[in-house]
């Protein structure tokens, strides 16, 4: 194969692999230094409107995802009074609406006939989904300040097969914590 052909190919795969099922956006306080984080505790939160409350089921899911990341990573979970950093997650929801437009097609003599350069009528389809939005806080175990905060919105999934929704679940706390922690401590525990 010449290096022509590889060059356009290998682009395609990266464009591929790029694509992700969630949107993540995360913000970190810059002034923390995060090197020197090795354990972790739960607390819970104080969200009103927190879904996670509705599914406890769906929580315990979430919350052995993200040990199971974190521990990957040597990070230790210890009783959150002696943590170095403390994890809360929430969960949201909403229905949405998208409307794509296409044009029609066949030929259409009747009221309103146009020209055959004009494009005549569109369809207008519309879909309905849930959208949903996983958040992970990193609160400093000895401030009680928030440090770090990291979302992944997607669209939900209704799953009979509880691997693929553990596998979904996954993919959401992958993505997310790929993102912690920032700078020289990520590279250096493979994050």
């Amino acid at each position: 194969m010449s290096v022509r052909f590889l060059s356009p190919l290998f682009l395609l795969l990266l464009l591929i692999s790029g694509c992700s099922p969630v949107q993540v956006s995360y913000d970190v306080d810059p002034d923390i230094d995060f090197s020197g984080i090795r354990t972790y505790g739960w607390i819970d939160n104080r969200v009103a409107d927190d879904r996670l409350r509705e599914n406890p089921l769906l929580r315990k899911r979430i919350v052995a995802a993200i040990d199971r990341y974190l521990q990957q990573r040597g990070y230790r979970r210890v009783d959150p009074a002696r943590a170095d950093i403390l994890i809360t997650i929430y969960a949201a929801s909403r229905e949405k609406m998208r409307l794509t437009s296409r044009p029609a097609t066949g030929a259409y003599y009747g009221p309103g006939y146009a020209p055959y350069w004009s494009r005549g009528y569109d369809r207008l389809d519309v879909h309905y989904y849930t959208e949903g939005t996983l958040g992970i806080d990193i609160v400093d175990g000895r401030r009680r300040e928030l440090i770090w905060r990291g979302l992944g919105t997607g669209i939900i999934q209704r799953y009979s097969n509880q691997k693929k929704m553990q596998q979904q679940i996954d993919t959401y706390v992958t993505e997310i914590l790929q993102h912690f922690p920032p700078g020289p401590a990520a590279e250096n525990r493979g994050g």
